[in-house]
């Protein structure tokens, strides 16, 4: 699946404890003990997906309208080096395509 489709969820998200202050989020991943500190966008983002899935470009639309951003290659391409940490970190996962997309 190319990799503008490719659609993401947060597995378990009962398993990610957060924690918020101001524009820092810190967020403990309880399956491998490890602890992120993000920023709001990177915040928003995982929190979106931790009730729905979404593609790159899914997430921006939801994060543009959530944020007030304007939905551009530049905010694409920070949601995708997002995703691909998520992923490799394993806060995120890839989802089939058929996997729901209610509200969230």
């Amino acid at each position: 699946m190319p990799a503008d489709t490719q659609r993401f969820a947060v597995p378990d998200p009962d398993q990610l404890r957060w924690r918020r202050w101001d524009e820092e989020t810190i967020v403990y991943h309880v399956p491998s003990g490890e602890t992120h500190l993000l920023n709001e966008l990177s915040a928003a983002a995982l929190e979106s997906l931790s009730h729905r899935p979404a593609s790159a470009d899914e997430l921006a639309k939801r994060l543009a309208e959530a944020l007030d951003l304007e939905v551009d290659a530049t905010l694409r391409d920070q949601l995708a080096q997002l995703l691909e940490q998520f992923d490799e970190r394993g806060l995120i996962e890839p989802v089939d395509a058929d996997a729901p997309t209610g509200p969230g």
